[in-house]
Parts: C-alpha cells; structure tokens; sequence
C-alpha cells in the first residue's frame, strides 16, 4: 500500500562514536553481524548458541520413553491427540465415549509433544525400555 508511513528503524549506537545514535534497517542487521564476525556465509552461523549439540548418531536410538498417561488427570480435551496428529507420528487416538487417549506403542517415537500441550499434567513419563524391532 503506497499509502502506509515507511517501516520504523530501529536506533542503534555507532561503535566508533559514543553516544551516536544511527537508524539501521533490520534486514541489515544479519549483514552486519555477519561482517563484524569475519563469517562469509550463513551455514557458518548453523549451531552457533548451541552449548551442547549432539550428532544424531550419538543418541541412544535402542531405548524408547513412552508417555505415561494418568486416567484420573484426564479431562479428556483432546489436545494431546490433536498435538500427535499433526505435530508428531500420529501415535494417539482419542476415543470420543471415553474422552480418553490411547496410545498406538509402533508409531510413538518418545517425543513427547502430547505430555508438553497437557493442560492438567495427566501425561508424564514411563520408564526407559528397549524399541521393539
């Protein structure tokens, strides 16, 4: 829209001038940063604030962590479900009489996205067990 006022800058202070403010646009603060850091190309940032990464290959993937689900806790709303579905491996299915979560053991990988969207708290963790093959 021709009509709107023009993107507000955002004041930063020149580093060579104490106390001189200058207008930057935010799309060059990645320039910016990047310059001042001598780094030539994004994928040299990848992992940068990272203080423990780990390679995929390091991770324990014989051992599994499956949901623990608390009946009593329940209020059966459905969000865990509805998380699983399309955040995760469709690994729960809610059943609308019982307004109870089950779990479908093959397809949980142990992400635990449905313990984190709980609102009550009626998901927590099982122990550690081996993957079935």
């Amino acid at each position: 829209n021709l009509n709107m006022p023009p993107k507000e800058l955002e004041p930063i202070y020149d580093n060579n001038t104490p106390n001189k403010q200058v207008n930057v646009n935010n799309a060059d603060k990645p320039k910016r940063y990047m310059a001042k850091n001598c780094i030539n190309e994004l994928s040299q940032l990848v992992g940068e604030h990272i203080t423990k990464f780990l390679k995929p290959i390091s991770l324990d993937s014989e051992t599994i962590t499956y949901p623990k689900f608390n009946r009593e806790l329940c209020i059966g709303c459905g969000r865990c479900q509805i998380s699983c579905s399309d955040g995760g491996h469709q690994a729960l299915v809610f059943d609308s009489e019982t307004r109870q979560p089950h779990l479908i053991g093959s397809k949980c990988v142990g992400c635990h996205l449905c313990r984190l969207i709980c609102p009550t708290g009626a998901i927590g963790i099982s122990k550690r067990v081996t993957k079935k093959k």
